[in-house]
């Protein structure tokens, strides 16, 4: 891949914007910024230089809307970047690559050409097996990219056998690192950094740099942006034949624009039909309905699909998509791990760090976490609670787990009679948890929506949360 121009270009203008800028109206504490970056344990050697340096003031001026945008944007990102560090066995550290390469912007286009998350030349992107063309361009696709970035750096990796080369690499090209080697005599990056462009000689600091913000912006007094819960909880799933946006929103539920920011790689306006299929990105809780439409619609031979009638789109100035979820609270007892709390949450690990502002995988007994569910899967042509049961790891004891009852059954308009009900700490295990709220909790919000205003009824919930709360204090 070609150094990238698109860095270089905005890190001169970045650089440029915050020139006059001063200790006395942002404070930049070098002496601790050094010490807090050699303290990290990075797949690069964390040095401190001019060019980190540089790279940090960049994001940390005056105005710091840029770090707070990138930030946020790694809530949607750095989840999916995970999922395939992990299946290619890569180091978690090469998310930042991204921060570097495109500001977590799918939709980032450098003078030279490159483009998406990954910043893909055309010819290496299809060498990696990406579609480019007028109707899709799967540089802009997280899940289609990343799987093309993660072979990519594997492969230099393998060449190079450091880290620091194979980002240089993907950077500059391999046979810009080769020639740069053979005239320093030396292997090492920072060895031969002197006789690489000026591009490339800054894309390692930049990486430090990158790393450095999201795990210290804190410090910094930034405040991310960080989207809303249908731009978290996401799953990407195959559509093999054209499909529109208008029809996508319709059946979900979701805004044009919601449906439009989760799926950058499609250039017109809707799915083009594809014998391999193309990801189509989505909250969780609407993929079911997606689903169950596409169903409606496949042919059955010569016979032609019946015309179905969809909703009205949703407007967007009506839309909140934190109606859609619930938040519950959970404490941590010994032989908790992160990642199994992840997956019993339906959740990613990185999701689960930013919601509870955790820097690393340790968890404490008695800690207390939270997690965010959706109140009820969407289905084609009707809403519905969800109503399968989590699964939980087998190492997990559920007799210890604990949560509070006010938390996990705020529904809508719920919350108030929970809470009169439960004192506002009531534990019980997170296999009663998991009964009511995916189980149980069909009924009973099937029941609310029904009977709203019925006194009878608030009281039949009422007694049904006191004997609860009985049984799991014996």
């Amino acid at each position: 891949m070609k150094p990238s121009q698109l860095f270089s270009f905005l890190l001169a203008m970045v650089s440029a914007l915050f020139s006059n800028f001063s200790s006395a109206s942002t404070p930049f504490n070098t002496s601790e910024i050094r010490e807090r970056i050699e303290s990290m344990d990075l797949i690069v050697e964390p040095r401190y230089n001019t060019d980190v340096e540089r790279y940090i003031r960049t994001y940390l001026g005056r105005s710091k809307r840029s770090a707070a945008i990138v930030i946020g944007r790694t809530a949607t990102y750095f989840p999916i970047f995970e999922k395939y560090l992990e299946e290619h066995n890569l180091p978690k550290d090469l998310k930042y690559l991204a921060i570097v390469e495109s500001a977590l912007n799918p939709n980032a286009r450098s003078p030279v050409g490159a483009g998406g998350l990954w910043q893909f030349m055309r010819q290496t992107g299809r060498l990696y097996g990406l579609t480019i063309n007028r109707t899709v361009d799967e540089r802009s696709c997280p899940h289609s990219s990343t799987e093309a970035a993660m072979k990519y750096l594997a492969r230099l990796y393998e060449r190079f056998g450091s880290w620091e080369l194979a980002l240089a690499a993907y950077n500059a090209g391999a046979g810009t690192i080769l020639r740069a080697q053979r005239r320093a005599g030396a292997d090492d990056y920072w060895a031969i950094s002197r006789y690489l462009p000026r591009e490339t000689r800054r894309f390692v600091p930049a990486f430090i740099g990158a790393a450095y913000i999201v795990n210290f912006y804190k410090e910094h007094d930034v405040q991310p942006e960080w989207p809303h819960l249908d731009m978290q909880l996401i799953e990407a799933f195959k559509v093999y034949h054209p499909l529109k946006f208008t029809t996508i929103a319709a059946v979900t539920g979701l805004p044009l624009e919601v449906v439009k920011a989760l799926n950058p790689h499609f250039r017109r306006g809707s799915v083009p039909g594809s014998e391999k299929g193309h990801f189509v990105i989505l909250p969780k809780r609407v993929i079911p309905a997606l689903k169950e439409y596409l169903e409606t619609q496949q042919l059955d031979g010569e016979k032609p699909a019946e015309e179905v009638e969809l909703p009205p789109l949703v407007d967007t100035a009506e839309y909140n998509a934190s109606e859609f979820y619930f938040k519950a609270d959970y404490t941590v007892v010994k032989g908790d791990k992160l990642q199994d709390l992840a997956r019993t949450f339906g959740c990613s690990v990185y999701s689960l760090q930013l919601w509870n502002d955790l820097h690393g995988s340790k968890l404490r007994p008695g800690q207390n976490l939270i997690a965010w569910f959706p109140v009820e899967e969407r289905h084609f042509g009707e809403e519905k609670i969800i109503v399968k049961k989590v699964k939980l790891p087998k190492r997990l004891d559920p007799a210890r787990r604990m949560v509070a009852i006010p938390q996990v059954l705020a529904y809508p308009e719920m919350k108030t009679v929970a809470q009169i009900s439960a004192p506002e700490q009531t534990p019980f295990t997170l296999e009663l948890w998991s009964m009511l709220v995916m189980g149980q909790g069909q009924k009973n919000y099937d029941e609310y929506r029904a009977h709203m205003e019925s006194p009878k009824w608030k009281r039949s919930i009422e007694g049904k949360i006191n004997r609860l709360v009985k049984r799991v204090s014996k």
